[in-house]
């Protein structure tokens, strides 16, 4: 003896039971007086109704009996769908660039699930956000690129105030990854220092280790009495020491002029290098007029074939006093 049973969705029952295999499923053949089992996989959330009954060796047939006696319109059991609730991954090697004039830009890779449905940035300056509705909304993409890299240039920024960012990722079943884990999702950002005089100019350096920089500019930027070496630059030395200054995230040197009458400082000249050591800032008294103009003229060459050695700061690490860790 062994057991058949028909499975149909109530959504298929207009037309009742059709004994077709499709809905059949059947047990193993046991004695008489054994108890038949059979299982059905596969089902599709839905609510469901069944018959059962018996056949023999013979392949005789008893009569269908519905489940308790209810009725083929009645529900006799339901699937449910399964629910997802694992979020996606975090994105990964988020930055947020520092010194831009008013903007910031971030860039960072999307997670590669395959269920990812939507990218936000929030950032606050009071600490990161906690989650994503914490914070001012940046960034939103409701259809990501899986895995893709991004860059946004976030605007409207004010030059040294300190900006916290964390991304955050959501799947079609609208699971959030609200995780915030600096140097993965989130990252701080500081625009251009705020307290830059007037006339000052960037410019790139490249070693970042040590106290210590040499500066090379065009003659007449010191402000003193012009002291011209062979190749037409005057040298100055960058120096910590004991006029070391932080503020606002940057450090700040006197500059000291090296030429053969030794190190002096340089009254009225400032130098400043962002914390991440890309760039150095020169800058001069503002209330000088005499530095301000000549700060004001430090690209203007004297022959038109000096524009390209002379146009701009050029600056070259000495690799002497070297401070492990410093900034």
């Amino acid at each position: 003896m062994k057991l058949q049973v028909e499975l149909r969705r109530l959504d298929e029952l207009g037309g009742g039971f059709d004994e077709t295999q499709g809905g059949l499923k059947e047990s193993d053949f046991v004695a008489s007086g054994e108890q038949a089992t059979c299982s059905a996989s596969g089902l599709i959330p839905a609510d469901y109704h069944w018959r059962a009954r018996a056949i023999d060796e013979h392949d005789l047939a008893s009569g269908w009996v519905e489940f308790g006696d209810n009725p083929t319109s009645a529900t006799d059991f339901t699937v449910q769908a399964v629910t997802d609730t694992t979020p996606p991954a975090l994105v990964q090697d988020f930055s947020a660039s520092d010194g831009e004039d008013g903007q910031s830009t971030l860039s960072w890779t999307n997670p590669p699930d395959d269920d990812l449905a939507e990218v936000v940035v929030r950032r606050k300056t009071d600490g990161y956000p906690s989650d994503h509705t914490d914070g001012d909304l940046v960034y939103q993409d409701t259809s990501p690129t899986l895995g893709a890299s991004v860059e946004h240039v976030d605007t409207g920024l004010t030059n040294g105030t300190t900006y916290y960012y964390a991304v955050f990722s959501r799947d079609t079943t609208g699971n959030w990854n609200d995780q915030v884990v600096e140097g993965k999702n989130a990252d701080v950002a500081l625009p251009a220092f705020a307290h830059v005089p007037p006339g000052g100019f960037w410019a790139e350096i490249t070693n970042t280790p040590y106290e210590r920089w040499r500066m090379r500019a065009e003659p007449g930027l010191s402000g003193e009495v012009v002291k011209i070496l062979p190749e037409w630059w005057v040298i100055w030395v960058l120096d910590t020491h004991d006029d070391l200054e932080e503020r606002d995230g940057y450090i700040w040197w006197e500059v000291r002029d090296t030429t053969d009458e030794g190190c002096q400082t340089c009254p009225g000249w400032m130098a400043t290098r962002k914390r991440d050591g890309s760039k150095i800032y020169l800058t001069a008294d503002p209330n000088d007029q005499n530095l301000q103009s000549i700060l004001a003229q430090r690209a203007v060459p004297e022959e038109a074939n000096e524009v390209d050695e002379r146009k701009s700061l050029i600056l070259d690490a000495i690799l002497t006093i070297p401070r492990v860790g410093f900034l």
